[in-house]
């Protein structure tokens, strides 16, 4: 596989197929397709990850509590 987006296609494909993460992860590892970050093993975490930022979903992190001094501060 040449570039990341025919990566995606595949993954895209194979999710569509009914494959599961960690199915997709598998078959990307035993085709030798090294992750985007060199790596040569994929993980279903991964495979989620890519799939859901191609998707459109974005991870947030949670928001910090703010303490009451600065909210009153604020104010």
């Amino acid at each position: 596989m040449d570039s990341f987006s025919t990566v995606c296609r595949l993954m895209l494909r194979l999710r569509a197929a009914g494959e599961s993460y960690r199915a997709i992860a598998e078959a990307l590892t035993a085709r030798g397709v090294p992750t985007k970050r060199g790596g040569k093993a994929w993980g279903p975490s991964a495979v989620k990850y890519i799939l859901d930022r191609h998707a459109g979903v974005r991870r947030s992190k949670p928001r910090r509590k703010v303490p009451a001094i600065v909210e009153a501060v604020a104010s």
